[in-house]
């Protein structure tokens, strides 16, 4: 009998051990947006192309994934995900939506949304695709995406930021 407790109690610890690692270990390899970015700027410069929107793809994964599909298939220049990736930030949960994304063909760049933030879910945003606002351009085109997570206001040094980057000269903004 000693024996069997001996190995259930080493079981046990081993899965515990393992659930510790699970949620320390990174999930992708960080800075996703900007290397969603260098791919989309690798693409030959087009002024006309079409590109996807969707967000809010936290509580249906069977339709994200279809979404998913349908965006490989019709190969656009490339999609945004406009946030709230998660039902809240926890990182198990984001390691689910990266596993959905990181088969796409497709650069995706996803934006932070409200429940995104949840759970320390801005550190683990953060740790995976970077920045919570940001701009690139294509052709002739600038995109700009920013944090409004908090749900009340764009703070300041991003309006700023915006204004400077609305200054640039692009047909389309």
């Amino acid at each position: 009998m000693k024996n069997r407790h001996k190995i259930l109690l080493g079981i046990i610890a081993l899965l515990i051990v393992w659930i510790i690692i699970w949620n320390i270990l990174p999930v992708g390899n960080g800075g996703w947006n900007e290397k969603q970015i260098q791919k989309i700027n690798s693409a030959q410069s087009q002024d006309n192309f079409c590109f996807a929107v969707m967000g809010d793809n936290k509580n249906g994964f069977s339709t994200f994934h279809r979404i998913i599909r349908n965006i490989s298939i019709k190969r656009p220049l490339f999609a945004i995900d406009v946030g709230d990736l998660v039902y809240d930030g926890d990182k198990e949960k984001y390691r689910i939506f990266y596993n959905e994304i990181k088969k796409l063909e497709v650069p995706l760049l996803v934006a932070i949304g409200n429940h995104d933030i949840r759970e320390l879910g801005r550190a683990n945003y953060f740790d995976i695709f970077g920045n919570f606002y940001y701009s690139f351009s294509y052709g002739n085109s600038l995109f700009v995406v920013l944090d409004d997570a908090n749900e009340e206001y764009i703070d300041k040094q991003q309006m700023e930021f915006l204004e400077n980057e609305l200054k640039e000269d692009y047909k389309h903004k």
